[in-house]
């Protein structure tokens, strides 16, 4: 099902998500813990969420942002005028922002503005953070949180921002940060609703000048392979909640610990030539 749905009634659900995944690629363990105890999103996240809303939802996001007035300097944030406006902030519900904060999200989002061919593609009428839930076959609850969805051409469209947003830069962060599992469970998600495989775009800006901007399609590949990564996670989560135990790096006894090869190597030439590589 692909909704609307507030961040707290989201918050609320009870269900297993990208992020989730991401921790239960470690052990069982750690993705118990994030469920049970999750983490506020940290400051980057916070900038990102402000630049997909004034790049896909300028109106949204001039309602969901204030910006600080007070004096600025290298230690706003440790003033008690600072302190107080953030809790004014939470009390309205909004995201507080300094003034050197909201130019590098607008210079972001100018950025996004002034690519045309991106720029056309956030101005397809959708979705806005739209709500997606299904129910994998493990017969687990899933949910995700799309940044934007567009049912006309069943198009998916995610803001990213990144130190370098060149094929290679972004390939590894996929991986860093798990974009790739996020994509191939999204896509699963919108197939099993709707009976039918979506496109998914990641919009890319960098981070610092000259804030180039790019769109890049997830293929198959990586599709594949970030399916790859969450589908044992699912079962593996499956079995645990039916049987109760969350294991960490080792279900039963011990684990045989050996060598990196590269390290071993190294020091069995450096052992034979008499101690020099």
């Amino acid at each position: 099902m692909i909704r609307e749905l507030s961040w707290a009634d989201y918050s609320a659900l009870d269900a297993i998500n990208p992020s989730l995944v991401s921790h239960g690629l470690r052990s069982m363990r750690h993705m118990l813990y994030a469920k049970e105890n999750p983490t506020p999103p940290t400051r980057d996240m916070i900038l990102g969420t402000v630049a997909h809303s004034m790049v896909f939802e300028p109106l949204r996001y001039i309602q969901t942002v204030r910006v600080f007035e007070g004096k600025q300097t290298k230690n706003t944030k440790a003033t008690k005028a600072w302190k107080n406006f953030v809790a004014e902030c939470q009390a309205a519900n909004v995201i507080p922002l300094e003034l050197d904060e909201l130019a590098e999200v607008q210079e972001w989002a100018d950025a996004v503005a002034d690519t045309p061919h991106c720029a056309a593609m956030v101005g397809m009428k959708g979705i806005t953070e739209a709500c997606l839930t299904w129910t994998d076959e493990t017969g687990l609850a899933c949910k995700s949180r799309l940044d934007r969805y567009i049912p006309d051409g069943n198009v998916v469209l995610e803001f990213k921002t990144a130190r370098d947003g060149s094929p290679d830069g972004v390939v590894r962060a996929t991986r860093d940060y798990g974009w790739d599992i996020a994509a191939a469970m999204r896509i699963d998600g919108i197939t099993k609703a709707i009976g039918k495989r979506p496109e998914y775009w990641w919009i890319v800006v960098e981070k610092e000048p000259p804030y180039v901007v790019t769109p890049y399609r997830c293929d198959e590949g990586m599709e594949a392979l970030g399916r790859a990564k969450y589908r044992p996670v699912l079962e593996k989560w499956a079995a645990c909640v039916k049987s109760g135990r969350f294991p960490g790096y080792a279900d039963k006894g011990g684990l045989v610990l050996s060598p990196a090869t590269w390290e071993l190597m190294k020091f069995e030439v450096e052992y034979t030539n008499g101690g020099e590589s």
